[in-house]
Order: structure tokens, then C-alpha cells, then sequence
């Protein structure tokens, strides 16, 4: 039963999405796939747009449902429906702990561009995005669509840097410090009471 998976991803309201061979893929954890696919050949790269409401003293996707429960039901479901529909092929959905370098894989896939704060930026949700891939043992021409569109990185607009409320001399990112793990120097500890920042 063949289908075109954009229907899997317009019922699960997810408008960026984008095929890749395996090949185009910066691998940083491999073992994570050892056990599971031992001839990865594509990935479907997915970004997912989460919730912004103004959230005090925590980084505004923390306020709404644990992405890691939201991202674990929905890869189930893609991985099922897809492996329904391609009864030959494996499918395994990652998010956050991944195979392969996230960021990298949507910016080559046409999903967004790697701006100068790190994060990948899509068009229409700028940085508030989660995300995530399905790797497979099929080609990506069993799908009828998307290939390898070019890496685009950062246009050096400066927006990022803007409307970050960090844009201090010599520190990347508040959540560096509020995620940090061990102690706080003095200097970090007056940055989080400065920013009224819990976490993230």
C-alpha cells in the first residue's frame, strides 16, 4: 500500500519536512542505530513547532508538555503508518538523541538554514522548532519526493542577536549557564538573578 507521506505529515499538521540520503548525514552517535538498522539508506527530517505563550523564568518550550513524551508518541506513529505502507523497509524515529547531527541534516534536507546563533531557522517558526528524523533502510525514490537541496547557513542579518536577551560580551547563551552542570561562578549566578532565568 503505497502512499505519498505527505499525507502522514499534513495529519499530523507538520508542514516542514524533507527527505535525505543517509550518505549526506554528519553521524555523532552511530551506536544509536548499531542494534536497530544496519544499512541506514535515507531520512525523513521533520521540524516541529512548539508552543511560544510567555512563560516566566523558563525557556518558553519547557512551559508546555515534555517534548520528549510529545516527540515519542508521534515517531511511533510516523514509524508505524510508515512501515504499513512499506512493509519491506525499517523504519526508527530519533529526536534530541540522535544518530546524526539534527541541525545539519533539515538545513541540507531544504528545511531551514543554520543562522549565527546555532539553532536551525525555518522560515514561518523561526528557531521554535523541535527536531526530529526517521532513518531507513529504503532509498528516498520509493517516496516520489525531495533530495539534498544544499546547506544554507546564517544571512547575517543580526535579528537573532537582537532579540536575545544575552546578547552579553563573552557569553553564547543563558541556557549554557542555566543547564550548566556543578557549581556557578559568582559571575553566572548574578546573569541568572539579572535575567530572572530559572532554566533554559
Amino acid at each position: 500500500m503505497k502512499m505519498n507521506i505527505k499525507e502522514i505529515f499534513d495529519d499530523e499538521r507538520i508542514e516542514y519536512f524533507a527527505l535525505l540520503p543517509y550518505g549526506e548525514c554528519k553521524e555523532t552517535r552511530k551506536y544509536l542505530l548499531d542494534k536497530k538498522l544496519e544499512n541506514p539508506v535515507s531520512v525523513i527530517c521533520f521540524a516541529v513547532p512548539y508552543y511560544t505563550g510567555k512563560g516566566k523564568r523558563l525557556s518558553s518550550y519547557a512551559v508546555s508538555r515534555d517534548y520528549h513524551l510529545y516527540m515519542h508518541g508521534l515517531l511511533n506513529r510516523i514509524c508505524e503508518r510508515l512501515s504499513t505502507a512499506y512493509p519491506d523497509y525499517n523504519f526508527f524515529g530519533f529526536a534530541d538523541h540522535s544518530p546524526i547531527d539534527e541541525r545539519d541534516a533539515c538545513a541540507k534536507s531544504g528545511i531551514g538554514m543554520i543562522g549565527k546563533n546555532g539553532l536551525l531557522i525555518t522560515e514561518k517558526y523561526s528557531s521554535y522548532v523541535f527536531l526530529a528524523e526517521i532513518v531507513c533502510d529504503a532509498g528516498t525514490e520509493i517516496f516520489g519526493c525531495f533530495g539534498v537541496h544544499g546547506i544554507s547557513y546564517c544571512e547575517k542579518c543580526g535579528m537573532c542577536m537582537k532579540k536575545c536577551p544575552m546578547n552579553i560580551e563573552g557569553c553564547d547563551c543563558l541556557s549554557a549557564i542555566s543547564q550548566k552542570k556543578g557549581k556557578l561562578t559568582e559571575e553566572e549566578r548574578n546573569l541568572l538573578i539579572k535575567y530572572d532565568t530559572v532554566w533554559g
